[in-house]
C-alpha cells in the first residue's frame, strides 16, 4: 500500500507499527463510507453517475498496473468514499506485484 499511496484515489498509509502480536497499518479515515453501502442506500444510478464511478476506478487501476500491482479483490466492499465523496481504492491484502514479468506476492495469497 504504501508504494501507492500517492495516487488521490488510494487510501492513503500514514504509519506501519508492530507490537508483540500484531502489525497495525494507520490508513487515512474514508468517512463516506463503503461503496456497497452507497449502492444499497441509493440504489440505481444514472448512466452518467456509473460512467464517472468507472472512470476514477479506471484511472486508480491503471494507475497500480503501471506500478507493477494488481489488486485482485475490486469489488464495491473495497471501494471507499471520502467525506467529500472521492472514491479510494481499499484492501490490498491480496494484490501481487509484478516486475519485469515476474511475481513477487506481497499480499497474504501466494
Amino acid at each position: 500500500m504504501q508504494h501507492l499511496s500517492g495516487h488521490p484515489n488510494v487510501v492513503t498509509l500514514r504509519a506501519v507499527y508492530e507490537d508483540a502480536e500484531s502489525l497495525h497499518l494507520v490508513m487515512e479515515l474514508c468517512t463516506g463510507g463503503r461503496l456497497t453501502d452507497e449502492m444499497s442506500r441509493t440504489g440505481r444510478y444514472s448512466e452518467h453517475q456509473a460512467a464517472n464511478l468507472i472512470k476514477e476506478l479506471i484511472t486508480v487501476i491503471k494507475y497500480c498496473h503501471q506500478l507493477g500491482v494488481v489488486h485482485r479483490d475490486i469489488k464495491p466492499e473495497n471501494i471507499l468514499r471520502t467525506s467529500s465523496g472521492q472514491l479510494k481504492l481499499a484492501d490490498f491484502g491480496l494484490s501481487t506485484r509484478f516486475a519485469k514479468g515476474i511475481c513477487l506476492s506481497f499480499g497474504s495469497a501466494h
